[in-house]
């Protein structure tokens, strides 16, 4: 996505509201990311069985990732310090995700 920010702020003007979820093992995320985006991974709701599969994680792409990631979680830290945002989810069912318990959240 060319500009990030900018897109958020179409989808706010849009009427959109936007919560951001982090993970708090990075390396994972770039791994699930990694192997989302993989020729081999599909999303098969006729068979509910999980099928265990190795998968062959590229270091190259996985240090690519993980760069785009912190670059993504640096962006999403300077956008979720906009005072409207905050006191947005302040008063909502969301709110706990702004305090030390939103990992609670994550997997």
């Amino acid at each position: 996505m060319a500009d990030p920010n900018q897109f958020l702020q179409d989808l706010r003007r849009g009427g959109c509201r936007v919560i951001a979820l982090n993970r708090r093992d990075a390396l994972r995320h770039a791994i699930a990311t990694l192997k989302t985006y993989s020729i081999n991974c599909r999303f098969d709701t006729a068979d509910p069985s999980p099928r265990p599969s190795k998968f062959a994680v590229d270091v190259s792409e996985l240090v690519a990732c993980l760069k785009y990631l912190d670059n993504q979680r640096v962006e999403a830290s300077a956008i979720l310090h906009y005072d409207e945002l905050c006191m947005g989810l302040e008063a909502s069912d969301y709110a706990y995700l702004l305090t030390d318990s939103r990992h609670l959240l994550t997997i």
